[in-house]
């Protein structure tokens, strides 16, 4: 076997039907594994029988190969974290130049947008507001008002529900006391 040493640890099935070498179409198994993809998607993708797949990846030197295209992909991870930290600070004071100084009130406003966003004071994406008030629905079409009801309606039935859910719980509460004399009275009964 050119290159395979054997391994106490191999099955027969390994050792016999190990790679010689890396081929193309193992490199790009490799690629979809270390990029998250499945093996059984990867067979089904490739045309390629699960037994097939299994004679390949349990092969020391694919796994070689494999754990090769993982640290490379760590490395440009680790490379592109690197790159945006060094420009995250110019990209911030230039997002704050603009919100400062833009001739247009829009996009001084969507500056600041910005940056409270990413300070995680970002828009409120929350459907349901308590609002007290008239509210004009003149604007609105009928579909639109009747999902309105719709929702009105659901967090009304939720509402009853986990109200009688709390009386249930409620009624099944055993409460219980002993009587005792007050602090300087004698016991009567």
């Amino acid at each position: 076997m050119m290159g395979i040493h054997a391994n106490p640890d191999m099955s027969d099935s390994v050792v016999k039907y190990s790679l010689a070498e890396i081929k193309p179409h193992h490199r790009e198994i490799a690629r979809r594994l270390v990029l998250g993809q499945k093996a059984s998607d990867i067979c089904r993708n490739l045309m390629m029988s699960t037994s097939r797949m299994s004679i390949i990846i349990n092969s020391p030197l694919f796994k070689l190969e494999l754990k090769r295209l993982e640290e490379e992909r760590e490395r440009e991870v680790i490379s592109v974290k690197k790159a945006l930290d060094e420009i995250a600070p110019v990209a911030l004071e230039t997002i704050e130049r603009t919100m400062y100084m833009a001739s247009e009130e829009d996009l001084r406003f969507k500056a600041a947008s910005d940056i409270l966003d990413r300070a995680g004071y970002g828009k409120i994406n929350k459907t349901d507001i308590n609002f007290k008030g008239r509210m004009d629905h003149s604007s609105l079409t009928l579909d639109e008002i009747k999902v309105l009801i719709q929702e009105r309606l659901q967090r009304v039935q939720q509402s009853e529900e986990e109200e009688v859910q709390r009386a249930i719980e409620a009624s099944t509460i055993e409460v219980g006391f002993e009587e005792r004399p007050l602090d300087g009275q004698k016991d009567i009964l």
